[in-house]
């Protein structure tokens, strides 16, 4: 039988190896910390994975193949280990032997998280949290900075901290934290779909609940504050409306394929400044097994699954509505609603149109939307125009791309449940957070329209709540409450019917 332990002794990693029970003396057995003995109970049931709660089958569920390389590796560990502690009793150890001892450990560390499937470890911190400190973004600067917070240094992730106006210190029911250990702990989880096992490790010494707590407690910050940006900022872009078009305008008159190149006269005004369409979050399947626990207890019914779920793409998930522009910047963004429902649909519940209408009252140029063949021509919303048209319309789906691909968590529908977390929350603040990258470092349709993107102060300087959340919107407050007298209304209706 074969025995799982966490290794705290002589490093300060999180490490999980095995070694014979039976092998164990009792004067061995005496000097194993008593919280290791806690987790020795569950690595018991190692070979009954059905015993174990389904959060523990991806930690314990390795093969046989795994178990014996991870036995040899343990055994090369533990040996390496008893030589470094001879040596330091018996006063041996000089900095040449403790820098080759230190590295073989290193090496087998690396080999035992490699065949565990572990994802190796970012930069974790070298020093251990004592009571009462917090993490700052100094002590993740490495090579890996980017790679754990999407931002390149240090120096950026505090402009963005500051420009947010993320308070010093925050409350969480019992727990005090720091505005820049939520920032960085919400961005850890966001990058890349990270379980709070992997977030732990960057963060040792912070407890899961309150990683839980700060990211979630970001979240509604976040939307709060700050969603208005990409809901309800049109007035911010409409003095911009005319560069996006001549960006656009030049853009399609030098196309590298010349075939598809569009030259409009310099007489006639270029109208066209911001591409329209929609994207997908795909989810894990909603519903399904029993409501309540007990034999033959009562099924969630299909119906939940079908209401998230399109045979078009063969998913269940979350569809939102962007307006994007040239510079790589969302000019606004609805919903989310179900995938079942198509783009018309979007359109017509976001009323995009008549709100471009309203932002531009007044002004003797009207600017306006293209779309793909999915929509139809309206006074704001043009289609068609040929493949020149086309080749620079797709440049939203480049939006997608990096939206995905800089916040990796949207990207593993496995991992986003809508019953266990607020997905809409999280897909609205990535698309915030992927913004103020772009107002950073450009993005690829920057450079292909050859148009800078505001500042990033320039973007966030009327402040927090500077604008209303929309009211069509699921994040108002009286959304909600409004669809709640609806339905009041109708059951009242039905009653006076019958």
């Amino acid at each position: 039988m074969y025995v799982f332990l966490i290794f705290l002794r002589e490093i300060d990693f999180f490490l999980i190896f095995c070694f014979d029970e039976k092998s164990i003396s009792r004067s061995e057995k005496s000097k194993i910390d008593e919280h290791l003995i806690k987790f020795m109970k569950y690595t018991y049931k190692l070979n009954n994975r059905r015993s174990l709660a389904l959060k523990k089958r991806d930690v314990y569920g390795i093969t046989p193949n795994d178990l014996v390389i991870v036995k040899s590796l343990s055994y090369s560990l533990l040996h390496v280990v008893k030589v470094k502690k001879y040596l330091i009793k018996r006063d041996l150890m000089n900095d040449k032997k403790r820098y080759q001892i230190n590295k073989m450990i290193q090496r087998i560390l690396e080999g035992i998280d490699e065949q565990l499937r572990i994802s190796p470890s970012t930069n974790v911190p070298e020093f251990k949290l004592k009571r009462g400190r917090h993490y700052k973004f100094t002590d993740f600067d490495g090579d890996n900075f980017s790679g754990l917070f999407r931002f390149r240094s240090s120096a950026d992730l505090q402009r963005i901290y500051d420009g947010f106006g993320i308070p010093e210190k925050v409350r969480i029911h019992t727990y005090k934290a720091t505005g820049q250990e939520i920032f960085m702990i919400s961005l850890v989880r966001l990058s890349y779909p990270h379980r709070w096992e992997d977030v732990e490790r960057v963060f040792p010494g912070v407890k899961r609940w309150k990683l839980q707590r700060c990211f979630y407690w970001f979240l509604d910050f976040m939307i709060q504050n700050w969603s208005y940006l990409i809901l309800n900022n049109r007035d911010y872009w409409v003095p911009q409306m005319e560069n996006m078009a001549k960006a656009i305008k030049d853009k399609l008159a030098t196309l590298p394929n010349e075939d598809y190149r569009l030259h409009f006269p310099d007489d006639l005004p270029f109208t066209v400044f911001s591409f329209i369409d929609n994207t997908m979050t795909a989810m894990c399947r909603p519903g399904g097994g029993p409501i309540t626990g007990g034999i033959q207890a009562r099924r969630v019914d299909k119906l939940v699954q079908q209401a998230w779920w399109t045979g078009w793409k063969k998913l269940h998930g979350l569809k939102m509505q962007t307006v994007f522009m040239p510079n790589g910047m969302d000019f606004e963004v609805w919903g989310p609603v179900s995938v079942r429902h198509n783009d018309n649909y979007t359109l017509s519940n976001s009323s995009i149109l008549e709100k471009l209408e309203h932002c531009q009252l007044g002004n003797p140029i009207k600017y306006v939307m293209f779309g793909d063949s999915a929509y139809s021509d309206d006074d704001y919303l043009l289609t068609g125009g040929g493949r020149g048209m086309s080749s620079v319309r797709e440049t939203i789906e480049w939006e997608y791309k990096d939206l995905k691909s800089q916040w990796k968590s949207l990207d593993y529908r496995h991992a986003l449940k809508i019953k266990n977390q607020p997905l809409a929350k999280v897909v609205i603040t990535c698309m915030l957070l992927r913004n103020a990258l772009n107002t950073l470092y450009g993005s690829q349709t920057s450079v292909y329209f050859n148009i800078l993107p505001p500042t990033f102060e320039e973007w966030v300087h009327q402040g927090q709540q500077a604008r209303p959340i929309p009211t069509d919107s699921i994040f108002n407050t009286q959304y909600h409450n409004d669809s709640d007298n609806d339905d009041d209304n109708d059951e009242s209706d039905n009653d006076d019917d019958n």
